[in-house]
């Protein structure tokens, strides 16, 4: 291999071991739908199939997500029947990006320096620390995919491209609908060629035009029980209205640039004013359309803040290719070679600083929020302990680990399908917040609730400290371990 080849080696080898570091330091998940997935996974290594209903939530549930993610795994759950097999692989898929982000900065560039350090950067990019260590998500497959697209896109123009391109745009397709976005951002960037009175291929528009009617086709099937149940709020992912504002809130330019990084941000800024009103940049309009599309759709509040922030996170690190190309081509120009290798030297240093030290803060952050050994005292007592027709009130976290242990649930991070889905949160909410032991048992029967756990991560979520009427004769406390388990031991007797 070449040189810069071992270099690449060498960065995703010390990308990959800080973070199965930080992984690997905690038996457990920081997430609770991390457990979903591996129900899934399990599901799947059983059956051969996805489990899409779900007898373990009250009424019964029915799920519609893309699989390729689950049965990537599931073949991994076949060797080796451990939470550790997961997340060794689901990291190894998100360290694809170190590779691929190379290809993209050197298709942009030509330039070997710039690309390794664009490689680097990308493998250490703070949010998606936050947004991905210790926990499986799709998106451990999604952004290498998007990676690769908009890297097979910009040379689309050789034959070998086209069938690269429909095979990634297939395999994306399979596991994640963010599948629009690149399409998105790849018609905007046709839009500004055209502004820019640059010359269209043919090709492009047809493979794009063949793309986003073949997607919408496929996801019009995967997903036509939920647009016809939910509607347009399928694209807010059915999300109760308290949670919409949250989740969908705007971002702060100043949190977004501590979140990605400052010189990330700076570049990506003077990309966008470089490229956009003084010169053209074929492939970079892409990437240009790629940002301009996440920041609209943050600004019409259409992306959740965590998904736009790392898809920033990424693009913008690879819009920094450009000017740090030209920062290295000012080295030659320089009269002493001392101070070019000092300007270097600095320039590394300040990309880091701003990168790897808040990448290993959030690292300490999620691994923090790994399931605690008490709590999985607490759903181990539950299982072995608790009826079989048990439901058990809990916040959004807490819903899928408690499935995965076999005891039913009320609500859970995915209201896909859920047709009074801001009616029941915000009875959930109720039930914890009030202070009328009448209204608590009014709403644990209507959902059929037999129990009520008072966990950190239900304080947190509900923003409160304890349950109100836990005192009252109806209630008996069962159990201290992960977290105060009441029992409802009252009947509410309706007036005739």
């Amino acid at each position: 291999m070449k040189r810069q080849h071992w270099i690449l080696l060498c960065i995703m080898i010390l990308t990959l071991g800080v973070r199965l570091f930080y992984s690997l330091s905690e038996q457990e998940f920081s997430t609770g739908s991390s457990y979903f997935i591996v129900r899934q996974v399990e599901h799947i290594a059983t059956t051969g199939a996805p489990m899409y209903h779900d007898a373990l939530s009250v009424g019964g549930r029915i799920y519609s997500f893309s699989p390729l993610y689950v049965y990537v795994l599931s073949g991994f759950w076949l060797l080796s029947q451990h939470f550790m097999m997961l997340k060794i692989v689901s990291e190894i898929l998100l360290i694809l990006l170190i590779p691929l982000c190379y290809a993209v900065a050197y298709r942009l560039t030509k330039h070997m320096t710039t690309s390794l350090l664009i490689a680097a950067v990308a493998g250490f990019t703070p949010f998606l620390y936050l947004s991905t260590l210790n926990e499986l998500t799709m998106y451990s497959l999604a952004l290498p995919l998007h990676v690769y697209l908009i890297w097979i896109f910009m040379d689309i123009k050789k034959p070998r491209a086209i069938p690269m391109f429909i095979a990634g745009f297939m395999v994306l397709m399979l596991t994640h609908p963010s599948v629009f976005l690149f399409l998105a951002a790849a018609f905007l960037s046709m839009l500004l060629l055209w502004v820019a009175d640059q010359p269209l291929v043919r090709r492009e528009i047809e493979l794009l035009a063949f793309s986003l009617f073949f997607g919408i086709w496929f996801h019009l099937i995967l997903y036509k029980d939920v647009l016809l149940k939910a509607g347009v709020g399928f694209f807010w992912q059915n999300l109760p209205e308290y949670l919409l504002r949250n989740a969908y809130t705007g971002v702060n330019i100043f949190e977004m640039i501590y979140l990605i990084g400052v010189l990330p941000c700076l570049f990506a800024a003077f990309v966008f004013y470089r490229y956009l009103f003084r010169e053209q940049g074929r492939n970079l309009y892409l990437l240009i359309s790629y940002a301009l599309v996440v920041l609209i759709l943050l600004w019409l509040r259409l992306l959740p803040a965590n998904v736009g922030l790392t898809f920033l996170s990424i693009v913008f690190v690879l819009m920094s290719a450009a000017p740090l190309k030209t920062l290295f081509e000012l080295f030659p120009n320089m009269k002493s070679a001392v101070l070019t290798n000092l300007f270097t030297v600095l320039l590394i240093v300040i990309f880091f600083m701003s990168s790897l030290i808040p990448a290993l803060y959030y690292a300490d952050t999620k691994r923090a929020q790994a399931i605690s050994p008490e709590e999985l005292q607490g759903y181990a007592w539950m299982r072995e302990h608790l009826p079989q027709d048990a439901v058990v009130a809990s916040s959004r976290e807490e819903g899928p680990l408690l499935n995965y242990y076999g005891i039913r649930s009320v609500v859970d991070p995915d209201f896909l399908l859920i047709t009074d889905s801001s009616e029941r949160y915000e009875k959930i909410r109720t039930l914890y917040h009030t202070t009328s032991i009448t209204e608590a048992l009014r709403i644990m029967q209507e959902f059929r609730i037999t129990h009520i756990l008072m966990s950190q991560r239900a304080q947190r979520e509900y923003d409160m400290e304890r349950l109100a009427y836990t005192q009252d004769p109806c209630f008996k406390l069962i159990s201290t371990s992960g977290g105060y388990l009441y029992e409802r031991v009252c009947i509410l007797e309706e007036r005739s």
